[in-house]
């Protein structure tokens, strides 16, 4: 092997490059970008009892690089800091590779923003939120209840509301973007010092825009380090979705496989067929699991990547658990 010299704490990342290179991101192609939507000008708008409105967002057919763009190593040096990746190794990040070419090829609606509790409330009568407040998204809901959620509005409007595949939902959240979060990577300056320095203000000031996560969350009384806070404050992606990246983790319809990218295919990718009994190695849990993106106001930006995958048993009830609805076109 040529000898290369690299300098200060590149050496690290590139050795163990080199030594698993199935862990690089496998870029296909280059993406063809999707139209842009300006936030707003293709929004469809339903109406609830009670006067409530359910705002959707019109996403066109198109084409991205689902996973990560950087190895598990390469984000395990990136954000290696207790207080960023809570003491996250290489192998937590694996699940998000390799990167791989993915196809949209039918439109879909998403929600503009998480289902609130007015919302919730408007459908199934009660809600079920630990923090409540009716523009405040719905929480300590699991997909189970999700599922009675969408069965009802579909009973009420005749139209297949459901919840996104994840790669609708990443394709979504990337609005067109290829870096690490949609507004840009949040640790691109990085300082030699430990974090917070680690993190410049105008990168800080780029996160405060776009997410609510744990150091920005203005109300730290709650059980997790926070409280959901109300939806539309932040700023939307480019395509008007807003708190797509933090705030509340949001279920997808997937079953969880940490390896389904290896298999996945590149058309309408709709999760593993069935649920895997080995989602929760270090508990022990044999519960097949499903996947939740986004990432909340609990946890650091790391979880909070496009690209962040993580499950949990369709039972799970947590007031950082939300959701957001698809609905096929019509």
């Amino acid at each position: 092997m040529k000898k290369m010299m690299i300098a200060g704490l590149f050496i690290f990342a590139f050795c163990c490059l080199a030594d698993d290179e199935t862990s690089q991101p496998k870029v296909l192609s280059t993406p063809v970008k999707p139209q842009l939507l300006t936030a707003g000008s293709s929004e469809i708008s339903f109406d609830l009892p009670g006067g409530v409105k359910l705002q959707m967002i019109h996403i066109l057919p198109g084409e991205f690089l689902m996973g990560c763009p950087y190895s598990p190593q390469e984000i395990e040096w990136k954000y290696d800091t207790d207080n960023v990746n809570c003491g996250k190794t290489a192998a937590w990040f694996k699940n998000e590779h390799p990167q791989h070419l993915v196809k949209i090829t039918k439109g879909f609606l998403l929600g503009k923003y998480e289902v609130t509790q007015a919302q919730w409330r408007a459908v199934m009568g009660d809600n079920p939120s630990m923090y409540q407040g009716d523009s405040r998204p719905v929480e300590c809901v699991s997909f189970t209840d999700c599922q009675q959620f969408t069965k009802r509005l579909r009973e009420m409007t005749g139209k297949n509301f459901r919840l996104p595949s994840e790669a609708e939902w990443e394709y979504s959240c990337r609005a067109g973007t290829t870096t690490e979060c949609f507004w840009g990577d949040p640790l691109d300056d990085m300082l030699p010092d430990r974090y917070p320095k680690d993190i410049t203000e105008r990168n800080l000031k780029e996160i405060d825009k776009y997410c609510w996560d744990v150091r920005n969350n203005p109300d730290n009384s709650g059980a997790h380090f926070g409280k959901a806070q109300e939806v539309g404050l932040k700023q939307p992606n480019p395509w008007g979705l807003f708190d797509i990246c933090g705030n509340v983790e949001e279920w997808c319809q997937d079953w969880f496989d940490e390896n389904y990218y290896s298999v996945s295919p590149d058309t309408d990718p709709q999760g593993p067929a069935e649920g895997n009994s080995n989602c929760f190695k270090i508990s022990g849990d044999k519960r097949p699991a499903r996947v939740i993106r986004g990432g909340c106001f609990s946890n650091t930006i790391v979880d909070c990547r496009s690209a962040c995958r993580v499950r949990n048993v369709e039972t799970l009830k947590v007031d950082y658990g939300g959701v957001r609805l698809a609905c096929d076109e019509f």
